[in-house]
């Protein structure tokens, strides 16, 4: 038995709009640069066509725009226990906005980075003839 001329229509024009999409959404995440919006957004210098993070930052606002909320509590079984689903959630959406990107993207970005504290040693510890080279505990007279 064969399926209706109606529905085979439907199926085969819904699978070539579902990879026209696909096709497309590709496109956007990989040729196309960076509007204004987005380089305000990764703090990168005007001229710059591709600046380091744009692509990621892409992805995340398409999972943001299209996952269902379930996405992020799978998302959270599969890294650990230790994670919650709102905090990959809330991860993703800093992503989205181009606030946090994974440690690859630190040194490359144009934004100044703050400096390190110089940290100074003191020794401030006088010593004493009760200094053991072993566990200290505290013994209360």
């Amino acid at each position: 038995m064969r399926i209706p001329l109606t529905f085979r229509l439907v199926f085969y024009s819904f699978r070539a709009i579902v990879s026209a999409s696909l096709i497309l959404f590709c496109a956007w995440l990989v040729f196309v640069p960076a509007n204004a919006k987005e380089l305000a957004a990764l703090g990168a210098q005007p001229e710059t066509s591709y600046p380091p993070g744009l692509r990621p930052m892409r992805a995340a606002k398409a999972i943001v725009a299209v996952a269902p909320s379930y996405t992020y509590t799978l998302a959270a079984r599969v890294i650990g226990p230790q994670t919650p689903a709102i905090a990959i959630r809330f991860m993703m959406t800093q992503m989205a906005a181009g606030r946090v990107f994974p440690r690859s993207f630190e040194g490359e970005t144009a934004q100044s980075e703050p400096e390190q504290p110089t940290i100074v040693q003191t020794n401030t510890r006088k010593s004493s003839d009760r200094d053991i080279a072993g566990p200290r505990f505290i013994k209360v007279d």
